[in-house]
């Protein structure tokens, strides 16, 4: 389930260019972000026996307009869809939005089920904010490790490298900042 949060990434930004919304990209492994300001994040929940029956929840967070006092008391950069969409643009239709995301959803939903990961690698990896960029990964343990973002494998984990090595991360609590 590792790569499950970065193939529902692909399907917001697909969907998101189709109602005209472009240079959303995504960072590893489940924050949408908008010229390094974040616009949205996805949480994605497994309850049941990893080897037996289970159930997915999959979150989907995105600001479509924050007014400067809550961008204030929100303790990252953020932004919002209407700043994506820029000055002039009309208003983004809620509704219209949310039966696109579903639309786009259904569709990558289907997929992963059948064939897991793999085929949104290379289309995720184009759409990575920090791919080929020197990063710092902040590990749930206050160890940080340094290294160039070389991509995501077939199964969602972070692939750093560090000269000839190369180093797997899988989804956890594991934050990515740039160095």
């Amino acid at each position: 389930m590792a790569g499950l949060s970065l193939a529902v990434g692909v399907a917001v930004v697909r969907a998101l260019e189709a109602e005209g919304l472009s240079g959303v990209e995504l960072k590893w492994p489940n924050d949408l972000i908008h010229r390094h300001l974040k616009v949205g994040g996805i949480l994605v929940e497994l309850n049941g026996d990893a080897l037996g029956p289970s159930t997915v929840v999959v979150g989907l967070g995105l600001n479509v307009r924050l007014p400067l006092s809550v961008k204030r008391d929100i303790a990252q950069p953020v932004s919002d869809l209407t700043a994506v969409a820029g000055r002039g643009a009309p208003p983004i239709d809620r509704n219209r939005l949310l039966a696109r995301l579903a639309a786009e959803l259904a569709v990558t939903l289907a997929t992963y089920g059948e064939h897991g990961f793999a085929p949104f690698a290379a289309e995720w990896q184009r759409r990575h904010a920090y791919q080929g960029k020197l990063v710092k990964l902040l590990l749930p343990d206050g160890v940080s490790v340094k290294g160039t973002v070389a991509g995501v494998d077939g199964t969602g984990a972070l692939v750093l490298a560090d000269g000839p090595r190369r180093v797997r991360f899988l989804a956890g609590e594991i934050s990515l900042r740039r160095a």
